[in-house]
């Protein structure tokens, strides 16, 4: 629960000052430090998890909990830089067509990855060298 709130946590910091930066700073600069934080920040999740003593120590758990803080606020950065770059570059005509289009994908991308993931789960069951049939 409370990795999981830490992404959720850092999203509803950053959105509304991201909505007022993308007024005011180029929306590609933005989206560029957005995903590259984001991604960086999802490379460090394992590596600050390894530090974690299987979440006994919340202060051993805390440099993970700040990890996923920064990939929400990072992640927050998608929505506000999309709506500006749709803004300057979609006809007034076409708008609404596109930003349902990005929307659906959202969502449609969140349903495959539940679906998906769990086969993804059984074929790499004993990659890492650990007992086939747990995930690894």
């Amino acid at each position: 629960g409370s990795i999981s709130s830490a992404v959720s946590y850092g999203y509803g910091a950053a959105i509304l000052p991201i909505g007022l930066a993308v007024s005011v700073v180029s929306s590609r600069i933005l989206m560029l430090v957005g995903v590259g934080l984001w991604s960086l920040a999802t490379l460090a999740t394992p590596l600050v998890a390894g530090l974690s003593n299987n979440g006994i120590d919340e202060m051993i758990l805390l440099p993970l909990l700040l990890v996923r803080a920064v990939m929400g606020a990072a992640e927050a950065v998608v929505l506000p830089t999309m709506q500006r770059l749709l803004a300057n570059w979609v006809p007034p005509e076409k708008k609404a067509t596109a930003l349902a289009i990005i929307i659906s994908g959202f969502q449609l991308g969140t349903v495959g990855a539940y679906l998906v993931s769990p086969w993804v789960l059984d074929v790499m069951s004993g990659v890492d060298g650990g007992p086939v049939g747990v995930p690894g």
